[in-house]
């Protein structure tokens, strides 16, 4: 099981909507079945700088505007429900045309809302664009929604969340370098999108737009004092590491830096960025994510929320970050992660730490004497205090042997392979630890897309990846290309590396975990476990989405991920059909994971043409393959048994795939397949403890 912990100081912060209401919105039987439903109050989380919104009671709510409105019910009387229902604030909440009933259960009824209301809704979206300057009217863009919850009274009380991420620059000070005289002229964001498609009344956004534009900040004179305090306005959520800010002088000369935000941004949240501007550039100081009410003007942290680490833990290695300016906080935040999660045997350190930080580290570590320590640092980096820990330690990234061959052991270790891809794609990849991808912040919607991504897919390799065992955990990833890697060349390898709990999304042909497509490539032992890879076209697979090589090998690979497409999807592999004296191979394969789409949908291959050989598989979702190919030795659960007809054998329930007879079979085909064939199958099947399991037999 994934968890993933966020450690904090906290703030005493308490709202209580409830006292929000207003006596004149109450019916007096609104409890009762058929009522009208009504809106007490709507008030917003983690206050807010809206001009509509007024404190009543101490709680901050909506006073103003109007907000769409979907009631969802199970009642097939339509009364119960409504979709996109203008409400509109005059003292009170109140319905624009249509009345929706009370249904006085909470366990059929569901209600949310948004605001501001648009009455341009395409298929319950519409398009966000932020403004290219930011101007007086900034607080315009603070767009909010209350996701789905149960309608359990009548009137109903609706907890507001902000959709954006709100940020303000502070320049701290300036060098005396910088002539006295030359102002600051205007602080903008860069590399951003300004627009994308909002699904309400959720928190999903898709369909970002180009993410090369700029955003102005609002030069926000917070104390009326005729001198900018600070610069703020809005951005979009993203998993970006980095913020781009510009700063542009009234002489023209122009300053740019990237602000770390190791999770990208997250709705909801305030950053308050605080910056040096310097002779030769600016320097980005202390990062603070703060409630969303916290004034502009304090970006000193004192009456804000620090995030001191953030980490992912599966199994029993843990990843850590912590954030640069961290200091009090950070013992007792690694000290909880261990007490939630006795059994950690490794633990990723990800970024730079300081000596302070270092200290605090090793004095944590000083208890936990059998957890490796793998830290994302040069020796040179390293203190005294981590130098003398007695724990097994690996220091760096990533390490390049004699022959260019990466290992990697974090997360900035793997993004370093991939940017040397770019330039070499046949510099190898050698894992020396799991590698646990960031989340935070990422979520996952009904449909199988992920709100942002935290890996860019590595284009044409042609090298070798060995993951020595280790799994690349919580991939997550979305666009035109979302899979891990992408048309490896006739020389490629992949083996030995799981994919643990991947989210993949993709609107575009040929998707799969490891790679889209494949011009021929050897992939042996590799396994998707959990997860999702859902493709809004063809060519869908759990592994690999599609081949355009006879040369392709697939050996001794798992899938368990819930697979989805519209044609050519299967549980590892979802087209091939490719000509020449021989095709692709799938040998000693195995799919547990849900397979569907409108055609072609298989367990194994979606479309196996006829070279296409198939061979010692089985499935426990659906048939082996969706067209009838070379298949011979493979067995799927169905209904009824059959006695293997077109190569495949149907058994009536899983425990009987678990079987001495099954077994024999399937190691019989694999035989056959290595007497025609010089790339020989290394694997062979045993009976499991509930499915056939493969083991190693030679090298």
């Amino acid at each position: 099981m994934i968890k993933t912990y966020k450690y904090i100081a906290l703030v005493a912060l308490a709202f209580g909507f409830a006292a929000c209401s207003q006596e004149d919105d109450f019916i007096p039987q609104g409890n009762q079945k058929g009522a009208p439903l009504a809106i007490a109050s709507a008030g917003v989380v983690n206050l807010t700088t809206r001009a509509t919104i007024s404190t009543i009671e101490g709680t901050n709510c909506l006073t103003g505007g109007s907000m769409g409105v979907f009631v969802k019910s199970e009642n097939t009387n339509t009364r119960y429900k409504g979709d996109n229902l203008k409400w509109e604030y005059d003292g009170s909440w109140k319905p624009s045309s249509t009345t929706v009933l009370y249904e006085a259960d909470g366990t059929k009824q569901q209600i949310g809302a948004y605001y501001p209301y648009t009455a341009e809704l395409t298929e319950g979206t519409c398009i966000i664009e932020l403004p290219e300057t930011f101007d007086d009217k900034y607080e315009d863009y603070d767009y909010l929604y209350s996701d789905y919850v149960a309608v359990s009274t009548n009137p109903m009380n609706i907890q507001m969340n902000h959709l954006l991420s709100k940020v303000t620059v502070s320049i701290a000070s300036k060098g005396s370098e910088i002539d006295i005289t030359d102002a600051v002229k205007s602080v903008s964001l860069s590399d951003v999108s300004r627009t994308a498609v909002w699904t309400v009344p959720t928190a999903t956004l898709n369909g970002y737009g180009p993410a090369d534009q700029v955003t102005t900040l609002y030069a926000n004179d917070a104390d009326n004092d005729q001198t900018v305090d600070n610069y703020v306005g809005y951005a979009l959520p993203n998993a970006a590491a980095t913020l781009g800010i510009r700063v542009t002088m009234n002489s023209g000369r122009s300053f740019a830096a990237q602000a770390p935000i190791s999770d990208g941004l997250a709705g909801g949240n305030h950053y308050l960025i605080s910056m040096k501007l310097g002779k030769d550039g600016i320097t980005v100081g202390n990062i603070t994510i703060a409630d969303w009410g916290t004034t502009e003007n304090n970006v000193s942290g004192s009456e804000v929320t620090e995030i001191f680490i953030r980490s992912t833990v599966s199994g029993t290695t843990a990843a850590i970050d912590i954030v640069s300016s961290a200091k009090d906080g950070v013992k007792a935040a690694i000290e909880a992660l261990f007490m939630e999660n006795p059994m950690l045997t490794t633990l990723t350190v990800n970024g730079t730490l300081n000596e302070v930080q270092q200290a605090t580290l090793a004095e944590v570590l000083t208890v936990h004497s059998g957890v490796k320590l793998i830290m994302d640092m040069n020796e040179n980096e390293v203190s005294e205090a981590v130098t003398n820990l007695t724990n097994e330690k690996q220091l760096g990234g990533y390490a390049v042997a004699d022959d260019g061959t990466y290992t990697v052991y974090t997360v900035a270790g793997l993004q370093k392979w991939s940017e040397t891809v770019s330039e070499n794609n046949k510099t190898n990849l050698t894992l020396g630890a799991d590698i646990l991808l960031p989340t935070h912040n990422i979520s996952v919607d009904e449909n199988g897309r992920p709100s942002g991504s935290n890996w860019k897919t590595v284009p044409s390799f042609n090298g070798t990846i060995d993951g020595c065992g280790h799994s690349i955990v919580n991939l997550r990833t979305y666009g035109s290309d979302a899979s891990f890697i992408d048309v490896g060349e006739t020389s490629a390898v992949i083996k030995n590396l799981t994919f643990l709990t991947p989210v993949v999304y993709q609107s575009s042909t040929y998707l799969g975990v490891i790679a889209g497509r494949f011009d021929g490539t050897l992939i042996e032992n590799c396994h998707v476990v959990g997860g999702s890879v859902t493709g809004d076209n063809t060519d869908v697979g759990g592994l690999v989405g599609g081949f355009r090589s006879k040369y392709v090998k697939i050996f001794a690979s798992t899938n368990s991920a819930k697979v989805k497409g519209k044609r050519w999807v299967g549980g590892i592999a979802g087209y091939g059909n490719v000509g020449g004296s021989f095709g692709p191979a799938i040998v000693a394969c195995v799919n547990t994971g849900v397979v569907s789409g409108n055609s072609q949908v298989a367990g194994i291959f979606g479309c196996s043409g006829g070279l296409d050989r198939v061979v010692a598989c089985y499935t426990t979702e659906n048939i082996i393959s969706g067209y009838d190919g070379n298949i011979t030795g493979c067995y799927y659960v169905a209904a009824e048994d059959t006695d293997g007809e077109n190569g495949t054998t149907a058994v009536a329930d899983k425990t009987a795939l678990n079987s001495e007879d099954v077994v024999n079979a399937m190691n019989a085909a694999i035989d056959d397949y290595n007497d025609d064939e010089t790339v020989k199958v290394t694997y062979k099947w045993k009976v499991g403890t509930i499915l056939p399991e493969l083991e190693l037999v030679s090298e």
